[in-house]
């Protein structure tokens, strides 16, 4: 039960890079931020988390001039960090979607 992410559809840009973020669970990950992770650095998403509830999607568009991508999803409260459902790397609490 709870939330089960993982990420798709994968696109890239001139200027960067989109994605979609998937919900498979059945609740939102309501205690969690979201950040996004490249060759530039660490920037927050903000978003309705309530685009992420059962099933839901959400499609992310970011600009990097760099080939690194990674999504990191933190708990609000402590340094506990979610992995994707996706057979992609998990280092040091990001999900590497690309480099």
């Amino acid at each position: 039960l709870g939330y089960l992410l993982a990420v798709s559809n994968l696109k890239k840009a001139e200027n960067g890079y989109s994605f979609l973020i998937t919900n498979y669970g059945l609740n939102a990950p309501r205690c969690f931020s979201f950040f996004i992770v490249t060759a530039e650095g660490e920037k927050a998403l903000d978003f309705s988390i309530d685009a992420l509830a059962q099933f839901g999607q959400k499609e992310f568009s970011v600009e990097t001039g760099g080939n690194f991508l990674a999504l990191k999803i933190k708990h609000k409260n402590c340094e506990r960090f979610i992995k994707l459902a996706n057979d992609i790397p998990f280092e040091n609490g990001e999900n590497i979607i690309c480099r």
